[in-house]
């Protein structure tokens, strides 16, 4: 079976997978770029909030438009693009963790407490006198 498209729309698909990669790959950059990893949870939340209604409205109106036959191709433009989009994101970000540029999971995690063996810093007001200190 060979599969024939005009000009225009092989330049049509070309442009959607690009962009679709580039936004997938875009997302995880941004993800994997944060070196906290509490800010990094609140990015993510921003990118489901802006990427989870981006996919579904392009799977939900390309699936819609796949039912007439005069708008099928666009049908079919819109599912390759939320698909591409989700799957270039976890792609993009496996393949940043594979290579350790995730950065947040690069931090090191710091325990402070009273019941905590380390070396110990001790911090005091500008109005504290030496006798304070060394009696402290």
């Amino acid at each position: 079976m060979s599969v024939h498209l005009s000009r225009a729309r092989w330049f049509a698909l070309t442009g959607v997978a690009l962009i679709s990669s580039g936004l997938g790959f875009t997302g995880a950059k941004i993800l994997a770029n944060e070196s906290i990893a509490y800010i990094a949870h609140y990015k993510w939340l921003v990118l489901m909030i802006i990427g989870v209604p981006l996919v579904l409205g392009l799977l939900l109106t390309g699936a819609i438009l796949n039912l007439f036959g005069r708008t099928r191709w666009f049908g079919f433009l819109g599912v390759t693009a939320g698909v591409l989009i989700v799957a270039s994101s976890f792609a993009s970000f496996k393949i940043f963790d594979a290579l350790g540029q995730v950065q947040y999971k690069l931090e090191q995690i710091v325990f402070i407490g009273p019941d905590v063996k380390a070396d110990l810093i001790v911090i005091f007001k500008r109005d504290v006198t030496q006798d304070q200190i060394k009696y402290f």
